[in-house]
């Protein structure tokens, strides 16, 4: 791989070895990419703004592109503050409902790799 352009490039490479057992959920949102085993999301999130609430029915790995201050609201209610520095990774093994906040004064970039 190179960067033939003049901005910064980084790639993260993931291999998912098998994917669970199990039907296919359907995509939370419109898919950066996809192949056979897993769904990749990017997402620009302004200061102090949200992302509407979703449902992750598979296993997830969440990467910080950026620095960020993550706020995360589950459906019962509970929030979690989480500061991530860029290339940060939650693993996310069940499913789970949340809503997510960048809670600091710069725009972050997340990038979450669901499995199909």
């Amino acid at each position: 791989m190179h960067n033939i352009g003049t901005t910064p490039f980084e790639a993260v490479d993931v291999q998912i070895l098998s994917r669970p057992l199990g039907p296919t959920a359907a995509p939370i949102s419109v898919p950066a990419a996809a192949n056979a085993k897993m769904r990749v999301y990017r997402y620009v999130v302004a200061p102090g703004a949200s992302m509407s609430q979703h449902m992750h029915h598979r296993p997830c790995l969440l990467v910080a592109a950026t620095d960020v201050n993550l706020g995360l609201t589950f459906a019962d209610g509970k929030s979690l503050d989480r500061r991530m520095k860029a290339g940060d990774m939650q693993w996310v093994a069940t499913a789970t409902t949340h809503a997510l906040t960048n809670r600091g004064t710069k725009t972050a970039i997340l990038v979450e790799f669901e499995l199909k």
